[in-house]
């Protein structure tokens, strides 16, 4: 006779343990990142680092750090939490997804985790990716522990480049001139900007779309690659739409910062940011194929 009580309890222990890997995946992650932030922040100290002047940044780009008021969130690393849709394969089915992702404003690092379900709660899929000392690192688990896709290698590095910079609206204060990040003018364009990014010896490039309320409202860029189901990649141009900025509280939580004490709760003040993104691959004929939609609904930071 089935033991048909016995599917529960297997779907309860396979969620266990998949939040443990995801956990390990997390904590792991969000330590490299602030290593990373803390040496970022040593270097940033020097008087040797050359920085492009705020006076010589496209008009659009000093009008939008004006407009958020960057630089009154001084912290080494900041995380959000997210909910929204992915789309594992172009053109098929959307499927819920909540993730976190810690990120440094002073350092293109990051570590994203994310859980999808396909069919919750017997089938779900638990990813990670991350970018840390200048490596990306792409890795999607069935049921968080059977490998399922794995990417890593020199396009990968810098695609998640480009996806730091990308997401730098969401930390304002990454926008600003750096000894990794420049702007420079688009000809012909008042409401365009194109920043270049070096880290580690590999440039990327991305346009930044302006509003007429002068909020950033898109990016694009040809140097990112997305992960192909044989485990190689193929570099695609790649779009990101923002919209719904709003005022977020910026909570601080000490446990970011490696500290066992738990401050978190406390308010650090507020950033403008955009709360709502999605990420879309061009098309031959131009079109846009979109396969990841989200929607910002908490930072905290230390």
């Amino acid at each position: 006779m089935p033991q048909f009580w016995l599917v529960p309890l297997i779907a309860r222990l396979a969620r266990f343990l998949a939040a443990c890997v995801t956990g390990i995946w997390e904590s792991s992650g969000d330590r490299a990142v602030r290593t990373e932030a803390e040496r970022a922040a040593a270097l940033a100290a020097s008087p040797l680092q050359e920085v492009q002047a705020l006076a010589h940044v496209p008009p659009c780009v000093r009008r939008y750090l004006e407009r958020v008021a960057v630089g009154s969130d001084q912290f080494l690393v900041v995380k959000g939490k997210q909910v929204g849709e992915f789309c594992l394969n172009l053109g098929g089915p959307w499927q819920r997804m909540t993730a976190t992702q810690c990120t440094s404003p002073l350092v293109p690092a990051f570590c994203w985790t994310a859980r999808c379900g396909f069919m919750p709660p017997l089938l779900w899929l638990t990813g990670n990716d991350s970018l840390a000392d200048g490596r990306g690192a792409m890795q999607w688990r069935l049921w968080g522990w059977l490998p399922s896709l794995s990417v890593s290698g020199p396009e990968l590095d810098r695609a998640m480049l480009v996806r730091w910079l990308a997401e730098t609206p969401t930390t304002p204060r990454a926008m600003l001139p750096s000894a990794t990040l420049r702007w420079e003018s688009v000809p012909g364009s008042s409401c365009e900007a194109r920043a270049v990014l070096t880290h580690r010896g590999i440039s990327v490039s991305g346009n930044f779309g302006f509003s007429g309320d002068g909020l950033v409202s898109s990016f694009h860029s040809d140097d990112c690659v997305r992960a192909l189901a044989s485990g190689g990649t193929e570099r695609t141009p790649w779009v990101v739409r923002y919209r719904e900025y709003k005022q977020l509280a910026l909570v601080i939580d000490m446990r970011l910062s490696g500290s066992s004490g738990r401050s978190k709760g406390l308010s650090a003040g507020q950033v403008f940011v955009p709360t709502v993104f999605e990420a879309a691959w061009m098309q031959p004929d131009g079109t846009e194929q979109a396969y990841v939609r989200c929607r910002l609904t908490g930072l905290a930071a230390a």
